[in-house]
């Protein structure tokens, strides 16, 4: 159980650290790969409670990569509220 809880883990920071950081092309990159190295270290658990947890591993890095994306979007919205309102003190002589 503490193979999969690691797995899981360690999907959903795959899964941020590729939405705050890259595009879309690196988790299509990362999926195969994540669910080799799931299948592989879950061999033990049989087929079907493997492949089960293999989906959710894709599915929850895939659901981290869209909470990142979305925070690295709302990042670049907040800086440049932040830099329009600056620009527009400058402009007003404040």
């Amino acid at each position: 159980m503490s193979t999969a809880l690691i797995l899981l883990t360690a999907s959903a920071f795959v899964g941020l650290a590729i939405g705050l950081k890259y595009r879309i092309v690196v988790i299509a990159l990362a999926g195969p790969a994540l669910a080799l190295v799931a299948a592989i270290g879950l061999r033990d658990f049989g087929f079907v409670a493997a492949a089960a947890i293999t989906f959710v591993c894709i599915t929850l890095s895939q659901v981290a990569y869209v909470a990142g994306a979305w925070l690295r979007t709302l990042d670049s919205i907040i800086l440049a509220v932040v830099a329009f309102s600056a620009t527009m003190s400058v402009r007003l002589g404040r």
